[in-house]
């Protein structure tokens, strides 16, 4: 993706399949200014854009069907 001011960017999205025993997960806020865990039932009622339901419906992790 480009932005108006010429920046070409990517996205990276990282899914892993865990069990939370404690804690919180907590961002950099450099790189990284928001993380969240869901569970397969979460992320079904989110409202997802179409690159992030394409991608965790790929690795069998969402179905939407």
């Amino acid at each position: 993706m480009t932005y108006d001011n010429g920046d070409e960017v990517s996205y990276v999205s990282t899914v892993y399949d865990v069990r939370i025993d404690s804690g919180q997960p907590l961002p950099d806020f450099d790189e990284v200014h928001e993380v969240s865990w869901f569970s397969r039932e979460q992320l079904a009622a989110l409202n997802l854009n179409e690159f992030a339901s394409a991608t965790l419906e790929a690795i069998g992790v969402l179905s939407r069907g």
